[in-house]
Parts: C-alpha cells; sequence; structure tokens
C-alpha cells in the first residue's frame, strides 16, 4: 500500500537539503578532487569480466538475516497470510536502494533489500533469499525497485560482463516475480571517469532491457539528477556526495517510483 506524498514532505526534504548545503558543497568538492585523483592514478588499469564471488562479501549473510526479520515483522503487522496475502512493493539494490529507506511512501523500510557496495550477482542471492520468506509470509510481490548494479563499473568491471550480469539478475527477477512490475533505475550522476564514459551506452541498454519485458519501466535517474557537462555530473542540489541523493532528490526518486507503479510498460521515467 502506498501513501500521498505531500507538498510538507516535500517541504520537508527541501528544508533538510537546506540545512546540509555546506556540507554538501564541500562533499562535492573532495569527490571532485577523489575522481581526479582516480583517473590519473588508473591510467592503463584493465578491466574485469566478473566481480568477485558473493560469498566475498562480508555483510550479506548479516544483511540477509535482517530482512527476513523484516519481512515476518510487516507481516505480522499487517495481518498477511498464505491464504489471506497482502500486496506489497520491495527494493534490491544498492546503495541508492539502501540509503532511500526513511524516505519513501511506497516502500517500506522492511522491504527495502538495498545493500551498500552490492552489485547484481549479491541483487540474485537477495532475490532468490527473500522470495520464499515473502511467499511463506503471505506477502505477494506486485512491484520491484531493482538496483543499476553501478558498483561493478565503479570496480572497473568490463561493459560485457556487466551487461551480462544485468541480464541474468533482470531475468532471474522476472522467473521469480513472474507478474510484478519491475521499476529499474539507471546508473546515477557521478563523478568518476570510467562510469561516466559509459552512461549513453548504459541507458541504451537499460531501456532496451526494460523493453525486453511486458511489465518493466525505466527510471532514469541520470536524466533527473544529471546537471553540468552534457548533464551527466550530478547537480550540487540533489547529490549529497557525488553519488548518493539528498532529501530533495529522494522526495523527487519516491514521485518516481510512485508514477512508475502505473505507467504504461516500458515507459521512461
Amino acid at each position: 500500500m502506498t501513501t500521498a506524498i505531500s507538498i510538507v514532505d516535500r517541504a520537508v526534504a527541501n528544508f533538510q537539503t537546506w540545512r546540509m548545503r555546506h556540507k554538501i558543497k564541500n562533499n562535492l568538492k573532495k569527490s571532485i578532487v577523489f575522481s581526479a585523483e582516480k583517473f590519473f592514478a588508473e591510467q592503463g588499469i584493465q578491466t574485469i569480466d566478473r566481480i568477485p564471488s558473493p560469498e566475498y562479501f562480508p555483510s550479506l549473510p548479516l544483511h540477509l538475516s535482517s530482512f527476513a526479520d523484516g519481512i515476518k515483522s510487516y507481516a505480522q503487522e499487517h495481518g498477511a497470510s498464505p491464504e489471506k496475502p497482502v500486496e506489497v512493493v520491495i527494493a534490491v539494490g544498492d546503495s541508492i536502494s539502501e540509503f532511500f529507506k526513511g524516505h519513501s511512501k511506497n516502500i517500506d523500510d522492511r522491504l527495502n533489500f538495498g545493500i551498500a557496495g552490492a552489485c547484481w550477482p549479491h541483487f540474485q542471492l537477495v532475490i532468490a533469499a527473500v522470495a520464499p520468506i515473502l511467499e511463506q509470509n503471505g506477502l505477494r510481490v506486485r512491484a520491484m525497485l531493482l538496483g543499476c548494479g553501478g558498483n561493478g563499473l565503479l570496480g572497473y568491471q568490463s561493459w560485457s560482463g556487466f551487461a551480462r550480469d544485468g541480464r541474468e539478475c533482470f531475468l532471474a527477477a522476472r522467473r521469480t516475480f513472474a507478474f510484478a512490475r519491475i521499476m529499474m533505475y539507471g546508473l546515477p550522476p557521478v563523478f568518476d571517469p570510467y562510469a561516466t564514459i559509459l552512461q549513453d551506452t548504459a541507458r541504451i541498454w537499460f531501456k532496451a532491457l526494460v523493453a525486453s519485458d511486458a511489465n518493466a519501466v525505466y527510471l532514469d535517474i541520470l536524466a533527473r539528477f544529471g546537471g553540468g557537462f552534457f548533464g551527466l555530473f550530478p547537480k550540487a542540489w540533489l547529490s549529497v556526495n557525488g553519488t548518493h541523493m539528498t532529501a530533495a532528490a529522494q522526495f523527487e526518486f519516491d514521485e518516481m517510483i510512485t508514477t512508475g507503479l502505473t505507467a504504461q510498460s516500458w515507459s521512461t521515467i
């Protein structure tokens, strides 16, 4: 169940962002400097085809345990059971998803399965882990927010490897939640040379992947939150550190999700 996003919510989000304006400005400066240093330090670096195996993600078991507890808590609170299922909206993704907790009227925090630093293979493990628990507790997924897998590119994964892993993850999500609306968000604007170079390629790929499905939409957060040169870099008001969203941006992101829940399939939001 979703809750209407009010003018008051927008005002609160904008005020929270305004209060952090000096910190945001300093963070963006640091991010630009770090990106420049990274660019020169990593000249000639070789890309990798596959990111490290998911079992080397040390916090994954702890996250999965917490997700199971949250699912059970939500189901109990809403009186859900296999005999009386309740429809829900979930999120599976990276830090864009995890840091969205506390900011969404569409996705309860207990059903937000985002993990900062996660990539496509981790998403697949999360989907496989939470799906049976959701079903056992009478929660029927009517829609899911699916992350962009951008950490792979920040770790210099090759484009072919990124695209392969992303397609596998998307298809795994569709097999698991056969009738759910999939809302896939694209790469955020970042001050990372390698990821930025691939932004246009990624946008075309995300749109094509969504278009291959009967019930999916694309949330173009680059178009919504990008600015500067060719719209490829974070807008100061909307980026807290050159990658992640401010409270004002989180509010706009939730509006995109609200639209995505009912938009025509294959739409770009």
